[in-house]
């Protein structure tokens, strides 16, 4: 197996244990990574702050906030910030606090060392990803 294939299996097996998370707590992976959003922030925030902070579309971020609005787990204040509700934060104290802890955990096992070779690692593929990409202009 070649480096491209490792990385890319890395992210599919890290992008599917969320999505089984997701379904376990009977919501779509937008829904979650809102409701994580909300948590990890610990504050409200515009839908455009979460397009932004979660690296979805307009459509997907308005379209999970109306499911999520619809099962009484977020409301959109007055401000048109999205907030969790009594139930939204019961489920932000069951299970997205308890798995932000478990991420935590899972890192914290991971020694000092290797958790360096790891961050070199990345941030090297990340600049040289930046770098390759930079030569692509936006579509016209």
């Amino acid at each position: 197996m070649n480096n491209w294939n490792v990385i890319s299996n890395l992210e599919s097996e890290i992008r599917y244990i969320y999505h089984e998370l997701a379904l376990k707590l009977n919501l779509s992976d937008s829904s979650f990574s809102i409701l994580y959003a909300l948590t990890e922030t610990n504050k409200s925030l515009t839908q455009k702050e979460l397009c932004d902070y979660l690296l979805y579309s307009k459509t997907t971020i308005n379209s999970a906030v109306k499911k999520l609005i619809s099962e009484e787990l977020v409301i959109l204040d007055e401000s048109k910030k999205v907030s969790l509700t009594k139930k939204g934060n019961e489920i932000k104290r069951k299970y997205i606090s308890k798995i932000i802890n478990d991420e935590k955990k899972a890192l914290n096992k991971i020694d000092d060392k290797e958790f360096e070779i790891v961050n070199k690692v990345a941030s090297n593929y990340l600049n040289e990803l930046k770098e390759s990409f930079s030569k692509y202009k936006e579509a016209k």
